[in-house]
């Protein structure tokens, strides 16, 4: 797989077991995997940097997943 260059997959789940299946499956693309497990936390996270995908959870505490997406 080719890498994006610069880029990073940022992937939002309060459920640690499910950021760890999707990031063994995303790392044969060569790109920074960015793991959060709030939407609080994935804010801080991209802050500054620069995000090709973002996979989130929808049904998470205090700050879903759209309202996450809203916010990126």
């Amino acid at each position: 797989m080719q890498s994006i260059k610069g880029s990073g997959i940022l992937i939002v789940d309060d459920i640690p077991e499910n950021i760890m299946y999707l990031e063994a499956l995303l790392v044969s693309f060569k790109s920074q995997i960015l793991k959060a497990y709030s939407g609080r936390e994935a804010i801080e996270l991209i802050e500054g940097k620069n995000i090709a995908v973002a996979l989130i959870d929808i049904n998470m505490p205090k700050m879903d997943g759209i309202e996450l997406a809203r916010r990126i």
